[in-house]
Formats: structure tokens, sequence, C-alpha cells
């Protein structure tokens, strides 16, 4: 029985992440505030959660809890999550930077990644999708120090244009015809 291949098979996967990618990217756009709000909320929760773990490791270093491991590297884990806890809830804005800093980072390797992908296949589309990532890596880190409303506008942008291709490559995805699986 023949099937489509895996690629095929999975069109909607890729039209789905375009629809996100694109009401994203106008929610970036149309509410930068929320979309700032929103990076704060995230840097908040990550240092609250910082501080409760170790918080938690400190009481699994006296309580003993955690077998398998010794009581320094639960005083380690305690000491660096308190440390860090702190400095997130006493300096977001750092935090929201190193944040900005690795969107920077996982669009230049997701990019990357995606184009290599693609080139055996001579995906153009995805090959395209992955040098936009690879482009919006490039500007976020040329426009660094320009503030976090003006990183997400042009992170919204750009998820725009990616979302267009992931959503042209789906429906592309759709319209090819069934071939045996490989």
């Amino acid at each position: 029985m023949a099937t489509k291949p895996q690629q095929s098979q999975n069109w909607w996967a890729q039209v789905l992440r375009g629809v996100v990618a694109i009401l994203f990217g106008i929610a970036a756009l149309a509410w930068p505030g929320f979309a700032a709000s929103a990076l704060r909320l995230l840097v908040l929760a990550f240092g609250i959660y910082a501080l409760a773990d170790g918080i938690l490791a400190f009481v699994s270093m006296v309580r003993g809890t955690r077998q398998g491991t010794s009581w320094w590297s639960n005083l380690v884990e305690g000491v660096v999550g308190i440390v860090v806890g702190l400095l997130v809830l006493f300096w977001p804005g750092a935090t929201a930077l190193l944040i900005l800093y690795l969107i920077v980072a996982w669009a230049v390797v997701s990019g990357v990644f995606k184009v290599i992908s693609a080139f055996p296949s001579r995906d153009w589309l995805l090959m395209s999708s992955g040098g936009v990532l690879v482009l919006l890596g490039l500007v976020l880190f040329g426009i660094q120090g320009s503030g976090v409303v003006v990183f997400l506008q042009v992170i919204g942008a750009f998820a725009i244009v990616f979302g267009f291709l992931m959503l042209v490559n789906g429906l592309e995805m759709r319209t090819q015809p069934q071939r045996p699986a490989v």
C-alpha cells in the first residue's frame, strides 16, 4: 500500500507553525506593550522558580533525600539557584536582555540547520525560512541596546515573514503527489 512520505503526512504541522508565527508576529507588532509585559512576566516566573529550586536543593542537602547525589552537589545547586533567582528578581532588565540573546542564538542556529536540512531536497521555501531566521538573529544582534520594544517589533515582523514561508511550505507539502515511503 502506498503512503505519503512522512514530510507530506505532516503538512498540517507546517501550516500550524506558520499560522502561530503569523499570529505571534501580529500580536508583537500590534501590542508591543503586551509583548513586553509578557517578557517581564516570564523573567519574574523564572526568577521565582530558580530561587525556589535553590532553596529546595538546600532542603535536599540537609535531609539527604536525593539518592545518588552528594551533599556538596546539592550545596552547589542550592547556591547557584538562590544566587541566580535573586539576581533575576532584583535585576530583571539584565535577564530580559539575556533572554533576547538566547532568541538571537536560537534564530541563527535554527536557521542554519533549516538551510542545511533543506539543501539536499532543494526545498527553497524551507531554505528561505532558515535564511529568514539567520537574518533575524543577525539583525537582533545588530540592534542590541535598542530596547525591548524595538526587539519585539523586529521579532514580530520577522515572525510574520517566517510564518508566511512555513504556511506556504505546508500547503505545498499537502499538494505533493502520494509516493511510496522510502
